[in-house]
């Protein structure tokens, strides 16, 4: 509690100091309670809350700085820097960003999921201006890495970053290249090094077209005959249709290594494409992580629709097959080729501005699945659910779950 006490009085004054050298202080509180029944654990659940200071300073003439700072109670009552501080000077010519760390980014597109620049200090130069329609980012960074063999070639290690991105309606065009200097006995994300050339063309107001070809010169793969090679390439082909009330989505991958994700979720993961992994004789769906060393060569395709019956009841459903020429896994090379079709169908009805219900079935290989749910906000920030969901092995028995939860948003 001492310690708690001390730390608050800190950041009451240094939220002071700030605010009288007339920095720009900002708050915000984010919070959660949850409560849980479920037929495993029975009663359960969660907090979540933090506190989060973002002090900023406009000098005037184009020159500001400014951090976070967040108060977020755990085992050790933590108060700490929230990702980088800056110093940022914006001229005509573009915007120079300083950090002591965190610089980073992408070269690629969509191709690029997961697979950043390492970020470290750095230094960033964004421009808009140098022509029009064309937006160019250029990073270099600085990371010390230790020879784990020979000490005297411990070394820091500059990392940089070039992409640009040309748009003139209906036409976009963009390339980008990222690297990572090693020493001889270390490595440093070098496998993340990639360059990236893609392109979009807008038909009307409904359809947009996509292309997209990647490659990673330092992944260690296996070619479709189970040979040894080094890199990693993949193409991305995608199409996105808006009419209405339907909107469909489609996605081709084709990869000759792993290192490539499509669809990610918040966290960076992906849902079918990293989950690929064969049994005795079926298929199923497992995570694959490909910095272990497995993955797929092959192709990925995936399409997804939405259909709005109403402005409160709309269908979904989504088809992925995934055609696998080589498993690549820590264990050896499976020559045989694989495949896994997997589909959703899902409808949702918003009965009235406080209930809606939902359901879904969906299949993969021999598994099935079907999930039904209510959901019921009390009042703005309190929401309550319940989920009921049944899944199925072929030859075993069904497996059933439900969770009934309260959520209140702080």
């Amino acid at each position: 509690m001492k310690k708690l006490l001390v730390v608050l009085l800190a950041l009451t004054f240094v939220v002071a100091m700030a605010t009288a050298a007339s920095a720009v202080v900002t708050s915000s509180v984010d919070g959660k309670v949850e409560w849980t029944l479920d037929n495993a654990n029975q009663f359960g659940g969660c907090v979540d809350g933090k506190i989060v200071f973002d002090l900023a300073k406009d000098f005037g003439e184009g020159y500001s700085a400014g951090l976070k700072i967040k108060l977020e109670p755990n085992a050790s009552d933590d108060c700490f820097y929230d990702g980088d501080g800056y110093i940022k000077m914006v001229k005509d010519f573009g915007t120079l960003t300083f950090q002591p760390s965190g610089i980073g980014g992408n070269a690629a597109n969509e191709l690029g999921v997961g697979y950043d620049m390492t970020g470290a200090a750095g230094v960033k130069f964004e421009s808009s201006s140098l022509m029009e329609g064309l937006a160019l980012t250029v990073a270099v960074n600085d990371t010390f890495k230790a020879d784990p063999v020979d000490a005297t070639k411990d070394a820091n290690l500059a990392n940089y970053l070039l992409k640009a991105v040309y748009t003139a309606d209906p036409l976009t065009l963009g390339v980008g290249y990222q690297a990572h200097t090693v020493t001889e006995n270390t490595t440093n994300s070098a496998e993340n090094d990639a360059m990236a050339v893609w392109a979009g063309y807008k038909i009307g107001d409904s359809l947009n077209l996509g292309l997209e070809y990647a490659s990673r010169p330092n992944v260690d793969a296996v070619d479709t005959n189970g040979a040894a090679v080094t890199g990693s390439t993949a193409i991305l082909v995608k199409a996105d249709y808006t009419a209405d009330a339907l909107t469909i989505n489609g996605k081709v991958l084709l990869t000759t290594g792993s290192f490539w994700l499509i669809d990610p979720d918040d966290k960076g993961t992906t849902s079918a494409w990293n989950y690929f992994k064969y049994g005795e004789d079926r298929v199923v769906g497992v995570h694959v992580d490909p910095k272990d060393g497995t993955g797929v060569t092959g192709t990925a395709i995936k399409v997804d629709a939405t259909y709005k019956l109403t402005d409160a009841l709309s269908v979904t459903a989504t088809v992925e097959d995934i055609m696998a020429g080589a498993f690549i896994a820590t264990t050896g090379v499976d020559l045989t080729a694989k495949q896994l079709l997997s589909y959703k169908l899902g409808v949702s009805d918003a009965l009235t501005e406080q209930l809606t219900l939902s359901g879904y079935y969906a299949g993969y290989g021999d598994l099935s699945e079907i999930e039904a749910m209510a959901s019921y906000t009390f009042v703005a920030g309190l929401v309550g659910s319940l989920e009921v969901k049944s899944t199925t092995t072929v030859g075993s028995e069904a497996v059933n779950t439900y969770t009934a939860k309260i959520v209140a948003t702080l």
